[in-house]
């Protein structure tokens, strides 16, 4: 049987879709009359039922569960990785695939013969999605139906519409998305500086990356936490908490559970390293960077529960992105998306939690409500 990757997107309920849910759609079937959200899950999401489950996060992270019409606001769409029937192992825990890309994306020479057959086939299906979503959605948001380029205002008020987001293994089909896409627009003799504009309208936010961030110019946060062990497998990660605990203690206080800022992109941090290496690693649950704490589950250990503002954090850098997509599509100019004003609002946010450890997560978002879409 040969495997692939499935496509699925969050839709409202009905009395003939009483999941809310359409699986294995083709990527030429996202449509672009609202922002839209690409989820990019952990390896381990092989069932409609997690695709649809990773969309519902995303949906409350927006405050959107509950909003009547929401699809007409915002459309998720995730990646499922294969099939649970399939007993084989559909993505390396070994990331080999992580290596691959990374070197593919720094143009550095790999040795293809340390890929096993499975690897090869993980590399086959990465590539294949990232081309599938380059030619499904972006072509048709830079060509008109006669393969001209479209007017670069229009291209760039639709990209300004996409926002990812990631956990864990999605940071490296996410740094294939970006590889293909980057060649793509310089097939189309668009200039450096143009394909730099129009990759830093798409909104990239990473929960728990494992890989590099790529060089291409999308707006990327990355969300970690310091006791993650998973993510300090990342090289970017490795060394943005090398500086942060490299700094006097008054200086991480003011720091942490806030935003570290640093090029290429803002690092955020909550949560503290533990010395105790025997607590390292138990906060890599996606729950724990994508659910707002009160919707945790009971069984999470006592120790995971100190990044409680993380999930508010990435919240805040989601619906920055999305109220801006709407705020485009309602005016004749256009606002490209701000990366430090997205920070400074993350920021504000994040503290607001801290100091108030009972505050629900929706109150310290109200400010960036996406019923009522308004200049932040």
């Amino acid at each position: 049987m040969k495997r692939k990757f499935y496509f699925g997107q969050r839709v409202p309920k009905s009395q003939n879709n009483t999941y809310g849910w359409v699986a294995d759609i083709s990527t030429s079937e996202i449509a672009t009359d609202t922002p839209i959200i690409i989820c990019l899950p952990g390896n381990g999401l092989n069932t409609a039922k997690g695709a649809n489950g990773f969309c519902k996060r995303a949906e409350k992270l927006l405050g959107l569960e509950n909003a009547p019409h929401r699809d007409q606001i915002c459309k998720i769409y995730c990646l499922q990785y294969g099939d649970a029937s399939d007993t084989r192992q559909i993505v390396d825990v070994g990331s080999v695939e992580q290596s691959y890309f990374e070197a593919k994306c720094h143009q550095k020479a790999f040795d293809e013969t340390t890929l096993s057959a499975i690897n090869k086939e993980n590399i086959g299906l990465i590539e294949s999605f990232a081309d599938d979503l380059v030619q499904g959605l972006f072509k048709k948001m830079v060509e008109d139906k006669d393969g001209n380029l479209r007017p670069f205002s229009a291209i760039q008020k639709d990209f300004r519409k996409v926002s990812f987001l990631s956990f864990c293994y999605g940071s490296v089909i996410q740094l294939a998305i970006n590889l293909r896409l980057h060649e793509y627009l310089s097939s189309k003799g668009l200039s450096s500086e143009a394909i730099k504009n129009l990759e830093s309208q798409i909104c990239v936010l990473q929960a728990a990356p494992i890989c590099e961030n790529s060089p291409t110019a999308q707006t990327t946060k990355n969300f970690i936490n310091l006791s993650d062990l998973d993510t300090r497998k990342c090289p970017i990660n490795i060394r943005s908490m090398q500086r942060f605990l490299a700094m006097p203690p008054e200086e991480q206080m003011t720091t942490f559970g806030g935003v570290y800022r640093e090029t290429p992109s803002d690092v955020i941090f909550v949560g503290e390293a533990h010395s105790d290496s025997s607590q390292i690693g138990v906060q890599h649950e996606s729950e724990f960077y994508l659910s707002f704490e009160e919707d945790w589950a009971d069984d999470i250990p006592a120790e995971t529960r100190e990044g409680g503002c993380l999930p508010i954090s990435l919240a805040s850098c989601l619906r920055f992105s999305v109220q801006n997509a709407i705020k485009n599509s309602q005016s004749s100019t256009f606002a490209p998306l701000d990366s430090e004003k997205m920070t400074d609002q993350c920021q504000v946010i994040t503290d607001k939690a801290n100091k108030n450890p009972q505050i629900k997560a929706q109150d310290c978002l109200e400010v960036i409500s996406l019923s009522a879409p308004r200049e932040l």
